[in-house]
């Protein structure tokens, strides 16, 4: 059960190395022509994470039973990596020099699979925000345990300009050809549906 959940997000993480090249090509491109072929990609390869490897977690074995029971995720693998605060054996209760000052416990996160950088990324990318402040309070703090290199990437994509808006500024003038800016529009589009897709299917 347990080996088959962090199995899932193994999948997950490997299928979705394909997106995350689509992602670094089309916000490094400067060719509208690559940008569209890019976001073709990285709806497809959205579409291989969404519809072939979330389904995983719910698969069952050929007697019927759930290869990742909920009974057991929940009752007995969740509390076991849930987030806490504890002292590690070593740790000084007090510090400052006369000893006046209490140490707090140390606030550790248990492993979800928001700490991937996956979503992060692609949201910064095509410039999606979280409108409630307590979710991204929360993602503030998953991304901690994100490796470093990965914080580090995700600072460069927030830092630059997003799809979206370099899509908005490819934008024609009345009277020239809108083929090519429609097109972007309808292959962005595309994506954000299927960012949203996972996101659904996450929470079912």
């Amino acid at each position: 059960d347990e080996e088959w959940f962090f199995k899932t997000h193994v999948v997950i993480e490997s299928e979705a190395a394909h997106a995350i090249s689509a992602l670094i090509a089309a916000s490094n491109t400067e060719d509208d022509s690559e940008m569209l072929q890019q976001l073709v990609a990285l709806e497809e390869g959205l579409w291989r994470v969404v519809r072939a490897c979330l389904p995983i977690m719910y698969e069952r074995a050929e007697d019927g039973t759930p290869k990742c029971s909920e009974h057991i995720f929940y009752q007995i693998l969740r509390p076991m990596i849930k987030s806490g605060s504890l002292m590690f054996e070593g740790d000084d209760m007090t510090v400052g020099e006369d000893a006046s000052e209490v140490l707090a416990p140390r606030n550790l996160s248990g492993p979800s699979g928001a700490m991937s950088s996956l979503l992060p990324c692609i949201d910064a990318a095509l410039g999606i925000q979280m409108t409630s402040e307590k979710l991204r309070q929360a993602l503030a703090k998953f991304e901690l345990s994100m490796p470093l290199e990965h914080r580090r990437f995700l600072e460069k994509l927030r830092g630059a300009p997003t799809i979206r808006q370099r899509i908005l500024l490819t934008k024609p003038l009345p009277g020239d050809s809108h083929d090519h800016y429609d097109s972007l529009v309808r292959s962005f589009n595309r994506v954000i549906s299927r960012v949203l897709d996972f996101r659904w299917q996450h929470w079912q």
